[in-house]
């Protein structure tokens, strides 16, 4: 089930508490800032650098098991999937910390580490 399919089976079923979409992970990135490649020279490995609007980076990785079955337009496709399949565990958290602290008046860290999180450690 891709993620279309699983958006639309939520929908059908009535479920439309806050939560992530595909298009809230795409609007994420920045638009400003080209998606970054690189291929190592001699490898089947591409790196795939997802800048996001708040200037997080995300890594993602492909890697072909031999040179015999590298492609560059495949390998770049695959290693942004996984940098763009990142972050959804990065958004559902900041989802989550916002919900938290409203309704908890709690986030993930102690009051303490908050404190020293905002004031530079």
């Amino acid at each position: 089930m891709d993620e279309k399919q699983i958006e639309d089976l939520l929908r059908e079923r009535g479920i439309f508490a806050p939560r992530l979409s595909p298009a809230i992970v795409d609007d994420a990135v920045d638009p400003m800032v080209d998606v970054q490649y690189h291929n190592f020279p001699g490898t089947a490995v591409i790196v795939c650098l997802l800048t996001l609007r708040n200037g997080f980076a995300l890594v993602g990785k492909s890697a072909a098991v031999s040179m015999d079955n590298f492609s560059d337009e495949v390998g770049r496709q695959v290693a942004y999937k996984d940098a763009r399949n990142k972050m959804w565990e990065f958004l559902g958290f900041a989802l989550h910390e916002r919900i938290a602290v409203k309704l908890l008046g709690r986030g993930a860290l102690p009051p303490e580490d908050e404190e020293r999180l905002h004031n530079g450690g």
